[in-house]
């Protein structure tokens, strides 16, 4: 079993903007793993377990800087070990 995880970019309708479908397959055998990793990130930079990691905004109880920050985290874990990258 896969586990399918997606998200999209620029929903209003402008002229000359784009728009991205992007997502992620999780094997079911390591989406444990995957969510451990991001529940560590989360917790070294207190970032509530329920506020929805987008790309922006940030959480409320971070500085923009802080938020860059969990953000290169997030990029620079080892995370694809756990998922194949779809995008569109």
């Amino acid at each position: 079993m896969y586990l399918l995880y997606c998200d999209e970019t620029n929903l209003e309708e402008k002229a000359g903007d784009f728009f991205a479908y992007g997502g992620i397959s999780v094997p079911g055998d390591t989406a444990l793993g995957l969510t451990s990793a991001m529940d560590d990130i989360r917790k070294k930079l207190g970032v509530a377990k329920d506020y929805r990691l987008k790309f922006n905004p940030g959480p409320g109880n971070l500085t923009h800087e802080q938020f860059i920050h969990l953000k290169q985290q997030v990029m620079q874990a080892d995370l694809p070990r756990f998922f194949d990258p779809i995008v569109t």
